[in-house]
């Protein structure tokens, strides 16, 4: 700064005539710029050699220091203003050694023997690491700059990664990362305008899942989300994860509706599949059909046997085909059924409240005491089934209807024929028959009939005892399952809470903490965790 300013003191006073004066103050203006300008803030210059210098430094390191070194460039290159073709150069030097490192750090999470506050910290930057990287690139993605190419694999890379993270998510039971879906849409929607959804990719990268197209990619990101992975064990997650990668050329994405849609995607709303945004009712919807799938899967047992090992997914992968046309019409069963979350809520609030009222009165007298829970004893479950059938017939503001199950060749699983009921695939509802408690169930398909009024809608049933539940000003459902230390806790979507975190009930029929142990599930009505009592 001296520098600079003697310079300038210097031009101002020293006379200088003709074209010799201003060649002269050019030229010096020209030093003083340099002098001025900002100190590489990249720990290494935007070359080749430069770049792999670097790199090859960092293997002396800890991963620890590997992190934090990783960390700040990568913050700096999202923020830098260096030429794009240099800044995707080394984008592309710096790709392999990031994913290898979360490769290492998701495999130091996965150690058991590491304290609970370790994991975290790698669980952590396994994840936040290639975010960044994938971030970078989507912007990158859209630098108009770049030649169109390049564009291209940056928007390919960063899909991949993104893909990636899902997984990893998965891995550790951790929600669904509401930033991760809402840049994939984008990049997706980028893809679409530009048409590069179908061009053809040879881009490998240790550590990276491989791709043909970017149409591919997003077939098997959409499929492996479809899975509901969260339920299984870490080991299985990374099977099912290579095993669609596979699939993913026998599935296809379209506007309509099916039989065989398996969820359905609003990239426009920027949101995960199988959510919409209450806003734009009207958004386009991207469905994901394996009409195709079932079929494949179908003639080939020897494929189909590698998912049976998996509880459930074969039956989802197939959008439960093989249930839904396996029903039994011998053994069918009537029951009061009540979709919605608003709607189960008002219905189990009255029956606790019936039921109450009864215990108050001396009807109902508890011989049982519990530690944490206001329950029902076992004694007076055929009174509590009996009234909640009464209050079905008596209260006219519980909208329910009456409806025949009919049982598949899958006891975890009914299904029912309505008409000019309102529902949609994944809603909560409530079965209530004569002589049983309130079983609470899932809507997983939705078939219409030939008649446009009816619809034939397969339940999966929540297996337990379902109780209504507050949480300050959120409102859920809890199912306890006898002789289970862990509990399932349904809360309203946009509800995120990370593992370990501890939630006070304090109204409602129970009065308990609960920790959430893990993630299990999310769509547009509910997110779905897995909880214990405190």
């Amino acid at each position: 700064m001296l520098c600079y300013d003697f310079l300038i003191h210097y031009l101002n006073f020293v006379p200088l005539i003709g074209s010799t004066a201003t060649e002269f103050y050019t030229e010096s203006l020209a030093i003083a710029d340099h002098l001025m300008q900002k100190p590489n803030p990249l720990p290494f210059e935007t070359t080749t050699a430069s770049i792999s210098s670097w790199l090859l430094s960092l293997d002396r390191l800890v991963p620890a220091e590997k992190i934090n070194l990783l960390n700040g460039v990568l913050n700096e290159l999202a923020t830098s203003s260096i030429e794009k073709s240099a800044l995707f150069l080394t984008l592309d030097k710096l790709t392999e050694t990031v994913l290898l490192l979360s490769q290492l750090l998701e495999h130091n999470a996965r150690k058991s023997a590491d304290s609970p506050d370790k994991t975290r910290k790698w669980v952590a930057a396994a994840i936040k690491l290639p975010k960044k990287l994938s971030f970078v690139y989507a912007q990158l993605a859209h630098e108009t700059t770049l030649p169109g190419s390049q564009q291209a694999v940056c928007a390919y890379r960063a899909m991949q990664i993104l893909s990636l993270l899902n997984k990893r998510s998965t891995l550790f039971y951790v929600a669904h990362d509401l930033t991760i879906w809402k840049k994939f849409a984008d990049l997706y929607l980028l893809a679409e305008t530009n048409q590069w959804l179908m061009l053809k990719f040879d881009d490998r990268i240790p550590g990276m899942p491989h791709y043909p197209t970017i149409d591919a990619l997003v077939k098997h990101t959409l499929l492996f989300h479809s899975c509901h992975p969260y339920r299984y064990n870490g080991t299985a997650i990374t099977a099912i994860f290579d095993a669609t990668a596979k699939l993913a050329e026998y599935v296809r994405l379209g506007p309509d509706s099916s039989d065989f849609a398996l969820c359905h995607w609003r990239p426009d709303a920027q949101l995960p599949p199988e959510c919409e945004d209450p806003e734009n009712p009207v958004q386009r919807v991207v469905s994901l059909h394996t009409d195709e799938l079932t079929d494949f899967l179908e003639n080939h047992p020897d494929k189909a046997a590698t998912f049976e090992a998996y509880p459930g997914l074969l039956q989802r992968l197939t959008a439960y085909h093989e249930i839904r046309r396996s029903i039994d019409p011998l053994h069918s069963k009537t029951c009061g059924l009540i979709v919605g979350s608003a709607q189960a809520e008002k219905f189990l609030n009255l029956l606790i409240s019936r039921y109450r009222v009864m215990k108050l009165s001396g009807i109902h007298e508890s011989h049982q005491t519990a530690t944490h829970l206001e329950l029902v004893p076992m004694e007076f479950r055929s009174n509590l089934a009996s009234l909640s059938s009464k209050i079905l017939s008596d209260v006219k503001n519980v909208s329910a209807s009456q409806s025949t199950l009919f049982p598949t060749k899958d006891s975890a699983f009914w299904v029912t024929k309505t008409c000019n009921l309102k529902c949609s695939q994944d809603e909560p509802a409530i079965l209530v028959q004569e002589g049983k408690p309130p079983c609470f169930a899932l809507i997983r398909h939705i078939r219409p009939d030939d008649n446009i009024k009816f619809k034939n809608l397969l339940l999966e049933k929540i297996v337990g005892d379902v109780y209504s539940v507050e949480l300050g000003k959120t409102h859920g459902f809890i199912i306890i399952r006898p002789n289970s230390a862990h509990a399932e806790l349904f809360l309203p979507p946009t509800s995120r809470h990370e593992n370990t975190a501890v939630l006070a009930i304090g109204r409602g029929i129970i009065d308990a903490s609960l920790r959430i142990e893990k993630f299990i599930e999310s769509n547009m009505h509910f997110a779905r965790y897995e909880v214990s009592f405190c």
